[in-house]
């Protein structure tokens, strides 16, 4: 199955792993599980550590491409499509 990380989720999952329960735990353990991150998580990961809202032992662009490579995560890219999708999507999101 494939799994697309929540901002959050990915952050925690490098920092406070506590803060995961252990299903998501397990899940972002077990390697062989299709993981993604958003483009749109390296962009809002951006936004944050440029506000000082954000700590990084190095800037985004070297953390996030490390962190990928490291836990075997793939990137997921986004298209004009997709966000336009967004519009389409029930009002929870």
């Amino acid at each position: 199955m494939k799994y697309l990380l929540d901002t959050s989720v990915f952050l925690w999952a490098l920092a406070a792993v506590e803060r995961l329960n252990l299903e998501a735990q397990e899940l972002l353990s077990n390697t062989r599980e299709g993981l993604f991150l958003s483009a749109a998580s390296a962009w809002e990961i951006s936004i944050k550590y440029a506000l000082g809202r954000l700590q990084l032992p190095q800037p985004p662009a070297e953390c996030v491409r490390i962190w990928l490579r490291e836990w075997g995560i793939r990137p997921l890219e986004i298209s004009h499509l997709h966000a336009l999708s967004v519009s389409d999507l029930p009002s929870h999101h």
